[in-house]
């Protein structure tokens, strides 16, 4: 498996055009608050490392706003914590971003996820113990142990996967990325609901 918090793709990071503003990041704050309480992201010292761990996205116009890499020390309201792709290069496995630290190692495999499917517009990347051990228990679709995170192989995997399981929301297990999950909807709202409900499932799986 791939060291967590690794970024594998190259990134040409600038400055915002304009400034952020946390209303403009409501979805996202709200979702990075609720997942990082259950300890599905965020960074503690005791697991992959003392690395941050998860990220999360949302479609905006042609690019995305996702989380910086490495931000979890920063309160999800501070802008610095966000970072915007503008354009993707799958051919060159680069990406152009703007923002003041650079964005998630996931980033490529968030792009792909929204270059796949043109009605997913929010992505959920947690890391969830309880969820990936039973993915096949509870039905979860998945990607194979041997494609590592982070890397063409995976993009490949996932548009196969959303092709396969067209209905949305959709949660699926990374198997090749420890404990890594995601889900996608056509929003952010509906993206967290799902992944709640589905972290719920395993948990009662465990009674």
């Amino acid at each position: 498996m791939s060291e967590e918090g690794v970024i594998q793709f190259r990134c040409e990071l600038g400055g915002r055009q304009r400034p952020v503003t946390s209303s403009e990041l409501r979805e996202l704050i709200v979702w990075r608050q609720i997942a990082g309480r259950l300890s599905l992201l965020g960074q503690e010292p005791d697991r992959y490392g003392g690395y941050a761990f998860g990220n999360i996205s949302e479609r905006r116009g042609q690019g995305f706003e996702i989380s910086a890499s490495q931000s979890a020390h920063l309160d999800c309201t501070d802008p610095r914590a966000w970072c915007q792709v503008t354009t993707v290069d799958f051919d060159g496995f680069s990406l152009s971003a703007e923002g003041d630290l650079p964005p998630s190692s996931e980033s490529i495999t968030h792009a792909m996820l929204y270059a796949a499917d043109p009605d997913i517009g929010g992505v959920i990347h947690a890391h969830s113990p309880a969820l990936w051990q039973r993915a096949e228990e509870l039905g979860m679709p998945t990607t194979a142990a041997d494609v590592p995170y982070g890397t063409p192989a995976l993009g490949d995997a996932v548009r196969g996967l959303l092709a396969a399981h067209p209905a949305r929301p959709l949660t699926f297990a990374t198997l090749g990325h420890e404990d890594g999950i995601f889900t996608v909807a056509p929003d952010l709202h509906a993206a967290g609901a799902q992944l709640l409900a589905d972290y719920a499932r395993a948990l009662a799986a465990t009674l």
